[in-house]
């Protein structure tokens, strides 16, 4: 989902990156976002066909007014979210 970021800088506690994950990364919060029309989620996955990776785009996003100039003028895809499994992370 938009904004969410795993917290797993080293020396985390397992526990609180057990806790975020089951109040943060359900299927719940996914759902939205993939049924969303203006977003697009896209999936990499292995050859047994397991996702590894995801990209979630957000297209016309609302540039703020710390973004330049140059890129407030639509239309827009924002890359919002990128995450690829750590077995995967060379």
């Amino acid at each position: 989902p938009p904004g969410v970021r795993l917290p797993r800088p080293p020396g985390s506690d397992p526990e609180d990156i057990r806790s975020f994950i089951a109040g943060n990364l359900t299927a719940g919060h996914f759902a939205a976002p993939i049924r969303a029309v203006d977003r697009t989620v896209l999936w990499a996955r292995d050859g047994d066909g397991t996702p590894v990776a995801y990209c979630l785009l957000v297209h016309d996003s609302q540039p703020t007014s710390s973004e330049p100039a140059s890129l407030r003028h639509g239309p827009t895809v924002e890359l919002d979210t990128f995450s690829v499994h750590a077995d995967r992370v060379a």
